[in-house]
């Protein structure tokens, strides 16, 4: 797998987070869908008019090995939700995105083009420490993706 394929992952996760709704830090602002990045949250104040970055979800590549046969890549899902609330509903509401995004992963195993995911889904909730600095909450889903050799694509150019 190739770096491209994260933005193929940042799509279809942004088409499947587009009914999923949580509160926004920003004082007014109506709840709304989890924003994608890839690699990394986006420097303060680099996006004018953004506000903050929570409820978000990244999405990066963490390791890889190819061989002749196939080829792995582990990823991570690094979510992020932001409750004006209490922690019991704080810590409810970053298992929600969890839970969704798990459950979603779980029924669209090969959603990313000539790869598959990989069982079991491995997750976590909080830094790593298991804390969350309320009201931000915090949590990560270790994705393991296996494909066809690097090189050996169908589509040329493309892997």
């Amino acid at each position: 797998m190739t770096g491209a394929r994260l933005l193929e992952i940042k799509a279809a996760l942004e088409t499947a987070l587009a009914d999923q709704v949580f509160q926004d830090p920003v004082d007014g602002a109506p709840p709304r869908s989890p924003r994608v990045f890839v690699g990394g949250l986006p420097p303060k104040g680099s996006e004018p008019g953004q506000g903050e970055d929570y409820p978000f979800v990244v999405v990066r590549f963490l390791d890889g090995a190819d061989a002749l046969k196939d080829s792995k890549a582990g990823a991570a899902l690094y979510v992020g939700t932001w409750v004006d609330g209490n922690v019991e509903a704080g810590s409810l509401e970053v298992h929600r995105l969890l839970d969704f995004l798990r459950v979603w992963l779980m029924k669209n195993r090969t959603f990313v083009s000539e790869a598959k995911l990989e069982l079991p889904l491995r997750w976590t909730f909080g830094d790593s420490l298991g804390l969350q600095p309320h009201p931000y909450y915090v949590g990560k889903i270790l994705l393991s993706f296996i494909s066809r050799p690097l090189g050996s694509s169908r589509r040329s150019g493309q892997e």
